[in-house]
């Protein structure tokens, strides 16, 4: 814990430039790890789609954690322990999180609009993402919030996997499971719903209204999943 809080301290004095570079890496991951699930929901059917698409989701953070990106769910466990540990502020905390994030969007935009969109890929696949858009706010945003609490809590987990252990392929394990695990059971992350909404929103299919209020009410329930019920119950506990 303490190692993850010194790390977290890293991420902290990341400079602007270099911070926002890494945030677009793994924005853009985010989305390219989604466009599977977009395909095969459509080309076979929703069940499957679901299901498959699990299996290839998690490349985003795997390429993340393994090569470097800061995404802004990883870094509400990761910052959020220094803060625990004392080693970073509330306000730089914040900060941390709300720049993470806007370089996420950044990246989710450029890959979902330029390289899906852009380059036709996603034309045909329209409808399916307005329908996975819609049904994202078809639940209220206090289910939203509890459902981004489902899935930070599981990428905090990954996340002190991946720091727990240094065997890369024990670790590949500890990273992909959890999250692939999140997709499957249909928990809500504020950087994948980026990537459902950024078209429909665009088009004028879904009002920018609905789009914001689920994104942040899943933001806040990332918060807790990642801060409270991974990096605060395991500092209490000692355990890790």
């Amino acid at each position: 814990m303490e190692i993850i809080a010194e790390k977290g301290v890293v991420k902290t004095n990341t400079p602007f430039y270099k911070q926002f570079i890494l945030s677009f890496i793994a924005g853009s991951m985010i989305a390219i790890g989604f466009i599977p699930t977009i395909k095969l929901y459509q080309d076979i059917s929703p069940a499957v789609g679901v299901l498959l698409g699990s299996l290839f989701f998690p490349i985003g953070l795997i390429v993340i954690l393994f090569i470097g990106g800061e995404l802004v769910t990883g870094n509400m466990t990761v910052v959020g322990i220094s803060y625990l540990y004392k080693k970073c502020s509330f306000k730089n905390m914040c900060l941390n999180w709300l720049k993470v994030f806007f370089g996420n969007i950044v990246g989710v935009l450029f890959t979902i609009l330029v390289l899906g969109f852009g380059s036709g890929l996603l034309i045909p696949y329209q409808e399916t993402v307005l329908k996975l858009a819609n049904s994202k706010l078809t639940i209220s945003p206090m289910q939203a919030l509890i459902s981004g609490i489902g899935c930070n809590w599981l990428i905090g987990l990954s996340i002190l996997f991946f720091n727990k252990y240094e065997d890369g392929f024990v670790r590949l394990v500890g990273v992909y499971f959890p999250v692939a695990v999140f997709v499957l059971i249909g928990f809500q992350h504020c950087v994948a719903n980026v990537v459902l909404f950024a078209y429909p929103v665009l088009s004028g299919l879904i009002p920018l209204q609905s789009a914001l209020i689920n994104v942040v009410y899943v933001f806040l329930g990332n918060v807790l999943g990642g801060f409270i019920f991974t990096g605060l119950l395991y500092k209490l506990s000692s355990h890790v």
